[in-house]
């Protein structure tokens, strides 16, 4: 009788060691980071010193700029906050139609209209299109598309490289098409702005008012 009253009290103090150590591999720095990870991504234009800026912003906290717009060769009706603004909206539908997530979505170059553009895609498209359309670069970067990407990707991953700059002069020689994951690009941004890279949270700009109707019309 004593033995089974003693094996009795032993699978109760297991289960509720058991339970304990459970509820301490729940709330482990691992499963706060993937925790953090699953909220929903959106992306803002932000004033960003004398320029307007795409952020992304998770929760309560915000990266440093990702691009940041200056050129006007587009004319009055697409000027560097418009096209900030219209970008930043993009992203996040982006986002928004991927259930709230980055995983499977990447950012590449094409052509559309015959224009060069950036856009992102997923595993159910693999070119640029109407419907995925982010911007049409601008001249200079049109020199090597896949260069301003890949000065977002350096950026984002590293945190010493440079957001990427709408108008930047390019003399390189065009390069074969890359794709980049948005998803490590934000992630990386957001662990660079914890360590130091950023100290300031940017002034938020306006980001209504930007359906654009998916059509590439100079963004």
């Amino acid at each position: 009788m004593k033995s089974q009253k003693f094996l009795a009290q032993f699978l109760v103090s297991t289960i509720a060691v058991s339970g304990a150590v459970s509820g301490v591999v729940a709330s482990t720095p691992q499963a706060q980071a993937q925790e953090a990870e699953e909220l929903s991504t959106i992306f803002r234009c932000v004033r960003e010193n004398r320029n307007f800026a795409t952020i992304a912003e998770r929760g309560d906290r915000t990266t440093s700029p990702i691009v940041v717009w200056r050129t006007t060769e587009f004319g009055p009706d697409y000027t560097p906050q418009q096209r900030c603004r219209i970008v930043s909206d993009r992203l996040s539908r982006a986002v928004a139609d991927n259930g709230g997530r980055l995983s499977n979505l990447y950012l590449t170059t094409g052509t559309l209209n015959n224009l060069p553009v950036v856009c992102y895609i997923n595993g159910g498209s693999s070119n640029c299109n109407s419907d995925n359309l982010l911007f049409t670069l601008d001249r200079r970067s049109a020199q090597n598309p896949d260069e301003v990407l890949a000065n977002l990707l350096e950026f984002g991953t590293t945190g010493s490289g440079r957001p990427v700059y709408s108008l930047r002069p390019n003399n390189s020689s065009t390069v074969q098409r890359r794709t980049f994951s948005l998803e490590r690009v934000v992630n990386e941004a957001f662990r660079s702005r914890n360590s130091g890279g950023s100290t300031t949270r940017p002034r938020t700009g306006n980001n209504s008012g930007t359906n654009s109707g998916g059509r590439n019309n100079g963004i």
